[in-house]
């Protein structure tokens, strides 16, 4: 299962990727209203210009080259997904222009997703290569927010404000660019992940660096999802290593739960953040929006049900309502998907999910005995968890990449990818 990680090709093949990035830095957010009155901006022209670069540079190497690489089933049912978002907004969205740009957003990073799909047929090694790229990323914005922190406190370093009872008084968010709490403590979670399993593969004393950064970002951002998923997957993972004995298993299990139990009142009040229990069981609201929606959604035509209401607009529109302007997703990739591409795109997006579930627990054997593959898998489940209470796969945001980079090294490197070689015939 190795790469040779000394093979090299041109930067230039790596643009795409670069401008991926670009598109996702943000250094000032702005409301529905303030949107609908100024597509362009100085906050945005950045993405303006990287998302149609990118689509015609991909677009420019498909047509010279005329011929594609089998498609895996989860891009093929992205590509579904966004077609249906096309629909609906063409008939439905009541600010077009929009709905269309926020589409071409995603079709940026599924065609990044393809062409690099397609570049690994000639050249392997770049599946790995986009992956550790887009860990670096991670790390620099992870470092900025820290500099964001000392430079600029008043912003990074919120106040209690609603929190006054919190356990810790303060949550952590990106400056320099714009982060929010729960976004930067996803990034926290991902970087203390994999630092974590190369701890376990090489004792890196860089891998133990990153592991007390990422750990201080986890707890400070105060992310309830990251907190829980990242405690959900080690918690996998030191269970399912095969190179721990079944001894060692059962200590480290009577371990965990001695130290969650001795740790409960903690980490309770931790996680509460100064709200009480019920608020909680409501998600910091998130039910609420959630409950709004589905009756609004429930309530529409037929055509707004089955294909949506308008990519991007149809969420915002009904946070507007709800008196919620700043806000720009229902904060669950499912409803933001049923309001914006309906019963259909909804479908495409629960199916492609479910075939990486299934990927996962087919592959289980061939997954614990190899540190990488647990890696992704880890990696995965994360952004699975954080879909359901946060924008992960129907927005343009830092994980939407990452989620298709992991699922084609997953497949490349469990040599599924055997099936997805066969060279098409002309586009």
């Amino acid at each position: 299962m190795n790469i040779e990680e000394q093979e090299q090709i041109h930067w230039k093949y790596y643009i795409p990727l670069y401008l991926i990035f670009i598109s996702l830095l943000i250094v000032a957010t702005r409301d529905f209203n303030q949107a609908q009155q100024s597509a362009v901006g100085l906050s945005n022209i950045h993405k303006i210009l990287s998302i149609p670069l990118i689509i015609v540079m991909v677009l420019y190497y498909f047509l010279k080259k005329m011929t594609m690489i089998k498609l895996p089933i989860q891009i093929v049912m992205y590509i579904l997904f966004i077609v249906i978002a096309f629909i609906g907004s063409l008939f439905s969205s009541n600010w077009i222009g929009y709905s269309l740009f926020k589409i071409l957003e995603i079709m940026a990073v599924i065609l990044t997703i393809i062409y690099f799909w397609d570049l690994s047929y000639q050249y392997p090694f770049v599946i790995k290569k986009i992956y550790n790229y887009t860990i670096k990323y991670y790390k620099i914005l992870i470092i900025s927010s820290i500099v964001g922190a000392v430079l600029y406190p008043n912003i990074a370093i919120r106040p209690p404000s609603m929190f006054q009872d919190a356990y810790l008084p303060f949550q952590l968010f990106g400056s320099i660019v714009s982060i929010n709490a729960n976004s930067l403590g996803m990034l926290g979670a991902i970087i203390f992940f994999i630092s974590f399993i190369s701890m376990f593969k090489s004792k890196n004393k860089l891998a133990f660096f990153w592991l007390l950064i990422s750990l201080t970002i986890v707890i400070f951002a105060q992310s309830r999802t990251s907190v829980i998923g990242l405690l959900l997957v080690i918690s996998i993972f030191l269970l399912i290593n095969a190179n721990s004995g079944i001894i060692k298993k059962i200590i480290i299990v009577i371990f965990g739960i001695a130290l969650f139990l001795l740790s409960l009142d903690g980490l309770t009040a931790y996680l509460e953040r100064g709200y009480s229990i019920k608020h909680m069981e409501k998600l910091s609201g998130r039910s609420q929006w959630w409950e709004y929606a589905w009756n609004y959604f429930n309530n529409s035509d037929i055509f707004y049900q089955v294909f949506g209401g308008g990519f991007g607009t149809a969420s915002r529109e009904i946070l507007t309502k709800m008196g919620h302007p700043d806000a720009s997703t229902l904060h669950s990739d499912y409803m933001d998907s049923l309001v914006s591409t309906g019963y259909i795109g909804s479908l495409f997006l629960l199916l492609m999910n479910l075939s990486v579930i299934y990927m996962l627990i087919k592959n289980f054997n061939s997954i614990k005995k190899d540190y990488f593959l647990i890696e992704l898998s880890g990696v995965l489940i994360l952004l699975l968890i954080r879909s359901f209470t946060g924008p992960t796969l129907v927005t343009h945001n830092f994980f939407l990449i990452m989620y298709f980079i992991l699922i084609i090294n997953f497949i490349y490197y469990l040599g599924l990818n055997s099936k997805c070689r066969s060279l098409s015939n002309d586009i």
